[in-house]
């Protein structure tokens, strides 16, 4: 966003587009140079005799039909709720992305590069965000990959709320509140990602995550529709008001997701007793 904002201030619109695309180029070829599908690929163990489990040749990605596809995707509860929380997520994410400079300039009177300036640190602390959240979930809270993501969830609301109540004059406040809003966001929807794959059979998490991606794009589409109209009829603070209220939801959504799992792993140090 900074470099966006510089881009446009003196070389004009269009090199805006023409320079990022030339980057992805760049990477695209990289990852499809550089990517694998699994670690035989490069010699490496299997990731199950890797963490000391059983490896059976017949979980191969091959031995499953769309029937078994189906019933084991559409009947998980935890999906749907993934996905559910995924899109009010994107809601956020992507209204907050494509928003924030002109909310900074028409709201908060920022200058076209200090707005781009402030926007960027949404894109670098979900970075941040993004590593923090692999770290905590695997040694902190041991894999739970729900908890922490409706703490995510619930901080962004904060986050977002405080942003809505705060002094319009604070540049330094605002960019710290953005700083926390792109560190929740990213970390939530990394984390949904990793979900998907722990709460499914390993020979349909490509499926799970498309699914999952597919409510994603329809938050996507949401927020460009209803941010727009929002804040043409009543103004920037209902649209900001109404990330929050996105936000709070997909928190709700994970919550369901970590007492559920909580509830049937007590039930079942009941039965194993």
């Amino acid at each position: 966003m900074f470099s966006g904002g510089y881009i446009v201030f003196n070389f004009g619109w269009r090199m805006v587009f023409y320079i990022p695309a030339l980057i992805a180029i760049l990477i695209a070829y990289f990852l499809f140079n550089r990517l694998r599908t699994e670690p035989q690929e490069v010699n490496l163990l299997p990731i199950e005799v890797y963490q000391g489990e059983q490896f059976h040749e017949s979980s191969s990605v091959n031995k499953i039909n769309l029937k078994e596809t189906f019933n084991l995707l559409f009947y998980n509860k935890v999906i749907w709720n993934i996905c559910i929380g995924n899109m009010l997520l994107y809601i956020v994410r992507m209204g907050i992305f494509n928003w924030a400079p002109t909310f900074l300039q028409e709201l908060r009177g920022s200058s076209i590069i200090l707005a781009g300036s402030q926007t960027a640190i949404y894109e670098v602390s979900g970075l941040i965000g993004t590593l923090s959240a692999g770290i905590l979930s695997d040694k902190i809270f041991k894999g739970d990959r729900s908890f922490l993501c409706l703490l995510c969830m619930f901080g962004l609301a904060i986050s977002l709320w405080i942003l809505l109540s705060s002094d319009t004059g604070n540049i330094l406040l605002d960019t710290i509140l953005i700083f926390f809003i792109g560190m929740f966001t990213y970390a939530a929807q990394m984390l949904t990602g990793v979900a998907s794959v722990d709460c499914t059979d390993k020979r349909i998490a490509g499926t799970a995550n498309g699914l999952i991606g597919l409510f994603g794009y329809l938050g996507t589409a949401l927020s460009g529709v209803l941010i727009g109209y929002i804040v043409d009829l009543w103004g920037w603070k209902a649209g900001v008001s109404f990330f929050v209220g996105a936000a709070f939801l997909g928190g709700v959504f994970f919550a369901r997701i970590y007492l559920s799992s909580s509830i049937l792993e007590k039930k079942e140090k009941k039965y194993a007793q």
